[in-house]
């Protein structure tokens, strides 16, 4: 088995990538706002492609909007939009328009739990926003800023570790 040599640390190395994390998880939490209010259609696209699923309960798909409305199933637009596809409303099936920012989508639901969603439905959000005309955001902001992190990490922790390992050390050992 290798022996891979041992390494110490300095607290400062520590706390500086500990801060280091700290900025990211700050900076994504202040990014995904700006990026839901920014590109709200779209986003509601990934939403309703990668987190909601049939059998989710209305209180688990509102987790995911700002705002969640009963709507009455026998409006004109409504029936309008379910009558152009192959969803039937059953007696005793309620209608929820959830929303974000400007987004928003109108979900069926029986017993309490989704039905009619499917993700494939928005396997091309880019292409769904455009074609609705919705702001599209540019590739490189569409995975959010863990790829920069990641870099960010990598590159910052090394060169920490680099001064480190330059900075003369004192010894620790006991005098004889």
């Amino acid at each position: 088995m290798p022996k891979f040599p041992r390494m110490q640390f300095s607290i400062r190395t520590l706390l500086g990538v500990v801060l280091l994390v700290g900025f990211c998880l700050t900076g994504d939490r202040a990014y995904s706002r700006w990026f839901q209010h920014k590109y709200s259609q779209y986003h509601m696209y990934l939403l309703l492609r990668d987190r909601i699923h049939n059998g989710d309960s209305v209180q688990e798909v509102s987790q995911l909007f700002q705002t969640a409305e009963k709507v009455d199933p026998a409006d004109q637009k409504i029936q309008k939009i379910w009558s152009s596809h192959s969803w039937t409303i059953e007696a005793g099936d309620e209608m929820w328009r959830f929303g974000h920012q400007s987004a928003g989508v109108v979900l069926q639901f029986r017993d309490g739990r989704l039905v009619n969603s499917s993700g494939r439905d928005f396997n091309d959000p880019a292409g769904i926003a455009a074609l609705n005309r919705h702001p599209v955001p540019p590739i490189y902001l569409r995975y959010g800023i863990w790829p920069i992190c990641v870099v960010a990490l990598v590159i910052g922790g090394s060169i920490l570790i680099a001064i480190d390992n330059r900075a003369p050390r004192e010894s620790t050992s006991l005098p004889h």
